[in-house]
């Protein structure tokens, strides 16, 4: 008996001590999916929606928050597109891509805040 509890001890010990093979490599592999996530878009090509249709669509897809006035609002909801853009875009790549599908229909969109909470400034575009 009084050899069971040195043993048990030294068991627990060593398994506190220790990082299991799997976790190491899982944080591995998330560190380099993380760099190398793309999303996809393939569902929306053709399809004809509303500007703030498409910004909810990439929203969901990206994560990334947007932002714009009323006034914004009420232009994203009455101007119609057809979504004709790449179909996988690097996650690193989202906001100048974003950028681009705007300028097609008039808007432009600009970070602004903490780098941390992801968002985009959604205006009309002057000019």
């Amino acid at each position: 008996m009084k050899l069971v509890i040195p043993a048990v001890t030294l068991v627990l010990l060593s398994a506190c001590s220790s990082q299991p093979a799997s976790e190491s490599g899982t944080a591995n592999q998330s560190a380099t999916s993380s760099t190398a996530t793309v999303l996809e878009f393939s569902g929306l090509r053709g399809q004809t929606m509303t500007v703030e249709e498409f910004l909810k669509s990439c929203q969901r897809s990206s994560g990334f928050n947007f932002t714009y006035t009323s006034a914004t609002q009420a232009a994203l909801a009455a101007k119609s597109m057809q979504f004709a853009g790449k179909e996988r875009v690097p996650a690193d790549e989202f906001p100048q891509f974003l950028d681009e599908e705007l300028k097609r229909v008039g808007f432009t969109s600009q970070r602004t805040g903490p780098e941390h909470l992801r968002v985009l400034l959604i205006e009309p575009r002057s000019g």
